[in-house]
């Protein structure tokens, strides 16, 4: 994320923290790289779980989504399941696909919704303070996961 920041790309990152999977440390580590991070939490039985990964270019557009977590594991280790999408951007099923992605998060995505927030200092330290969000090693038993909704980036694919 850092390189890609560098680069001059465009993150955006909206990220769930139900069930103590996402750590205090990932979480700063966004803050204290000014990477543009929303983090969508509702203390119901809701878990916001989606795993869309979105890098569009000048002339093409990758989308990738699947089972795989954000996450050394998830991404290079555990055996998951991702399909991946790459179309040029003047294709009207890619650009269809793309839109209905958006559409259907145009809540989260609009910042309409009350359970998404802009990852700030304060709300970290809240999150942290509620043990929503854990530093690393502190055990918790029980599921865990870090979930990306839109990884938005832009390159020049």
């Amino acid at each position: 994320l850092i390189a890609f920041k560098e680069h001059g790309c465009e993150i955006r990152l909206y990220l769930g923290v139900d069930l103590h999977g996402t750590s205090k440390e990932a979480l700063q580590m966004l803050i204290d790289n000014a990477i543009p991070a929303n983090i969508v939490y509702s203390p119901n039985t809701i878990v916001y779980h989606p795993k869309i990964y979105i890098f569009e270019g000048g002339q093409k557009t990758l989308i990738l989504t699947g089972s795989s977590n954000f996450t050394t594991s998830g991404l290079f280790q555990n055996i998951e399941s991702s399909m991946c999408i790459e179309y040029k951007n003047g294709d009207d099923k890619g650009n269809v696909l793309l839109s209905d992605i958006y559409d259907y998060y145009d809540d989260i995505l609009s910042g309409v919704a009350p359970y998404c927030q802009p990852l700030t200092q304060e709300i970290l330290d809240l999150l942290v303070e509620k043990k929503i969000v854990l530093p690393e090693g502190l055990e918790y038993i029980g599921p865990s996961c870090f979930t990306v909704c839109c990884l938005k980036v832009r390159v020049a694919l």
